[in-house]
């Protein structure tokens, strides 16, 4: 059998050259997949800022999409403002790949690229394996007590050169538009939640669900044992990114609340430093004061 990946992230692609490309459970799934013996060959298909060639290592074959970027900074601006989510020079260059690869059945990652446009490119099964939704995320996109013209005034370079979190919106409601689509268009669907399964059967009526649980990297199989330290202080540990719907408005005016009950703790956010555009924004916005 022969499956082609289509990724956001690179996976296993030169790691020496590019160190570690995220996604690390997707890193996982590869290791098994190159290891089973069901699986004549896999194909991984991801944008790229520089490579296009293919690379063949052993039953795995890399393709890169060079991505498509500005001539020069008045269309990287005019690119910004327009909002521009994909371009039509790389929908073609995935449907050469996927000629050129000939799949039995093609395995996209998420919902939330224009790689799922492969759908519409061949007459071969495409799967997606569900990761974030971005429809119902929209709705919550700006935090409570946060107005659009706050995203605007946060930095007015950042709005002049299209890169602002007013531009950052508009580009996620495009998204969530043709994710919308999308969802109509697709028919099978794979994910590990009763979330992934009710929402998909919920945009796309007619589709197929898969349940299927997730790889994690090495580490987490082979970690030390929990031991309970005994602090005094308790310590909260969350994993963030710097975005607007994830929650760290929350976590800001929960930590007031536990500090005004005297509660002796330290919170620990994984993914955001003290300079990360959320957190100064938070932290001017709610008037709250934390280290």
């Amino acid at each position: 059998m022969k499956i082609l990946w289509l990724t956001v992230t690179p996976s296993k692609y030169k790691p020496i050259e590019f160190g570690y490309n995220g996604r690390g459970w997707i890193e996982s799934l590869q290791t098994l997949v190159e290891n089973s013996k069901e699986i004549d060959q896999l194909g991984i298909v991801f944008p790229h800022s520089t490579d296009s060639k293919k690379l063949i290592d052993k039953k795995v074959i890399y393709y890169p999409i060079k991505r498509i970027l500005p001539r020069n900074i008045i269309s990287w601006i005019i690119s910004n403002w327009r909002n521009k989510v994909e371009h039509k020079k790389e929908i073609q260059s995935l449907k050469a790949i996927i000629y050129d690869f000939k799949p039995d059945v093609i395995h996209i990652f998420g919902t939330e690229s224009w790689l799922c446009h492969a759908n519409k490119l061949t007459e071969r099964p495409c799967v997606v394996h569900l990761q974030g939704i971005l429809q119902p995320y929209f709705n919550a996109y700006i935090p409570n007590g946060i107005s659009k013209f706050d995203l605007i005034k946060y930095d007015w370079i950042e709005f002049l050169k299209g890169i602002s979190f007013w531009h950052n919106k508009n580009e996620f409601k495009k998204m969530a538009k043709r994710e919308y689509i999308f969802f109509k268009e697709i028919s099978y669907y794979m994910g590990r939640t009763n979330w992934d399964q009710s929402i998909s059967g919920f945009l796309s009526t007619k589709s197929t669900y898969f349940h299927i649980d997730e790889v994690l990297r090495a580490p987490f199989y082979f970690s030390a044992p929990w031991t309970d330290n005994k602090n005094k202080m308790q310590i909260i540990t969350s994993t963030l990114s710097d975005t607007l719907y994830k929650g760290l408005d929350l976590i800001i005016k929960t930590a007031k609340l536990l500090v005004n009950e005297k509660f002796d703790f330290e919170w620990r956010i994984i993914g955001l430093t003290s300079n990360s555009r959320t957190v100064l924004l938070f932290k001017n916005k709610l008037k709250i004061d934390y280290p």
